[in-house]
């Protein structure tokens, strides 16, 4: 379990960076793959329901700093920490996202890591299906509404 978490964990913060996790079928249209994810998020959130809890939120050390004034008058402002409070977290996003998973692939779809296009590609668009043939070129563009397209930029 705790493996698995790290995995996700590491999914979640690969996928903000210069690469993009995506699910890919190929041929696929952007309205056939809207309607999938769509039944697979509905399928896997009945299948693994929110279970939110609160969790204590990590303090803030600030350490102790000299302080001087436009006179040249210094003093030492102490060390303090920061409450870091509560925030709410859902104890079921990872096995949720794996239900996700296990949906998609069973649709026909397999999780893939592609590059981030450059801002140049990005900029024409994408071309006539979000989902083409991949080549080695093969990269995501992620739009602000959040939805990605595979570009074959070459």
């Amino acid at each position: 379990m705790i493996r698995a978490a790290l995995g996700f964990c590491a999914l979640m913060l690969l996928s903000a960076c210069g690469t993009k996790f995506l699910f890919y079928k190929e041929g696929v249209s952007r309205a056939a793959f809207t309607q999938d994810q769509t039944q697979c998020q509905a399928d896997a959130r009945r299948a693994v329901p929110p279970n939110n809890a609160k969790q204590r939120k990590a303090s803030i050390r600030v350490p102790s700093k000299e302080i001087c004034d436009t006179n040249g008058a210094c003093w030492i402002q102490p060390a303090y920490e920061v409450p870091g409070g509560y925030e709410t977290v859902d104890l079921n996003d990872e096995p949720r996202f794996r239900a996700y998973a296990r949906c998609m692939a069973h649709d026909g779809y397999r999780l893939l890591e592609l590059p981030s296009c450059s801002s140049a590609a990005a900029r024409k668009g994408p071309g006539s299906t979000p989902f083409p043939t991949l080549t080695s070129d093969s990269c995501v563009v992620r739009r602000a509404d959040g939805t990605k397209f595979v570009l074959n930029p070459s």
